[in-house]
């Protein structure tokens, strides 16, 4: 049995070291990084903490926090090589630790379960430190969309 070359993880692993400039995801443009590691469902993206991130408080806000969690985990199920979307169901997110502008944090994630309709991600965001800021956990519906093709009037998100 012949397997297809899971084009999207070596698309991935070509990024690595290097700035993310052409990420499907206008999101994960803005957020910006540095690809780190890229397997098959494990993904690092390092980022550096900007102004427009922060809370009033400098640090990094924890919506922000939040949606890079959710971007990752987005760039993990890409991994996969897989051809439908996955559509995020839950995101839990437990903050730890505090990063400023200025400063880098890594976002590490990976997937934990794999089915056919349901899929399990987790991931962790440590400072440069190597402090531990917050952990994630998502489940992910097959939404059998195709990547590619157009979303249908009403449906997606």
């Amino acid at each position: 049995m012949e397997t297809s070359p899971n084009l999207p993880l070596q698309m991935l692993r070509a990024q690595i070291g290097q700035d993310i400039r052409n990420s499907p995801s206008p999101f994960g443009q803005w957020l910006g990084g540095k690809m780190l590691k890229a397997e098959r469902g494990v993904i690092e993206i390092e980022y550096l903490v900007r102004k427009e991130m922060t809370n009033p408080a400098g640090t990094l806000h924890g919506g922000v926090i939040a949606a890079i969690m959710d971007d990752l985990i987005g760039v993990t199920m890409f991994s996969t090589g897989e051809t439908t979307f996955k559509i995020s169901v839950n995101l839990n997110v437990d903050f730890f630790y505090p990063a400023r502008t200025g400063e880098r944090v890594i976002g590490k994630t990976r997937i934990l379960k794999e089915g056919k309709q349901l899929l399990n991600a987790v991931g962790e965001l440590y400072h440069e430190n190597g402090r531990l800021m917050a952990t994630a956990a998502s489940n992910l519906f097959n939404s059998n969309l195709r990547i590619g093709a157009p979303t249908p009037p009403g449906g997606g998100s």
